[in-house]
């Protein structure tokens, strides 16, 4: 995939099945305390700042999840409804109305990453509550850039909103969300600091 960077975390010992538990571990001040948390079945805040987060809706992220494999590390944040795509720390523009913002700054609660998706209902929703990695880190610490993944969602809603309004017989009359072309204009602005 294009736009992939490595965020790399120093080598550390980490259960043989698990590999991205010492990458995601090593952003956090304490790493053995977010171990400890994991290995207890809890939750622990992973800073943004080593990567950031590309974070939209739940709908939005599972449609482009479905069409466009690949794209990193994803979490599911159920209480908020969001979907988290763990993106390389590179610039990017602030958020795009509609599709997703990059998150910089804050935190993520993060489960181990082992704890990745249950069973799903007859809808295709996931059932749980908490957190929950829809592809967990891998430990290499690949991860895409923040316009690729922004663009690929405005890709996305594109195509979902086209399909839409095709089986209503209905044309478009303006964008309702921005398109990828001006998702991508704004992604360019924000880094040549004109926005």
């Amino acid at each position: 995939m294009r736009g992939t960077t490595v965020c790399s975390a120093p080598p550390a010992p980490a259960p043989a099945d698990f590999p991205g538990r010492s990458w995601l571990s090593y952003w956090t001040t304490d790493p053995a305390a977010c171990q400890a948390a994991w290995d207890d079945g809890g939750l622990a805040p992973i800073p943004l700042g080593g990567f950031w987060a590309v974070q939209t809706s739940t709908s939005l992220g599972y449609r482009a999840l479905r069409s466009l494999p690949g794209y990193g590390p994803v979490l599911h944040s159920v209480a908020r409804g969001t979907i988290e795509f763990l993106v390389a720390p590179v610039a990017a523009a602030g958020p795009v109305p509609g599709i997703g913002q990059v998150l910089e700054t804050g935190h993520l609660l993060c489960p181990a990453p082992e704890a990745a998706v249950p069973m799903m209902t007859a809808a295709g929703l996931p059932v749980w509550r908490t957190p929950r990695w829809v592809v967990p880190p891998d430990g290499t610490g690949r991860l895409p850039d923040p316009g690729e993944v922004l663009r690929a969602l405005a890709e996305d809603y594109e195509r979902v909103l086209a399909s839409s309004l095709a089986e209503q017989g209905e044309q478009r009359s303006g964008p309702a969300r921005p398109d990828a072309d001006r998702v991508v204009a704004f992604i360019e602005a924000g880094r040549a600091g004109r926005i």
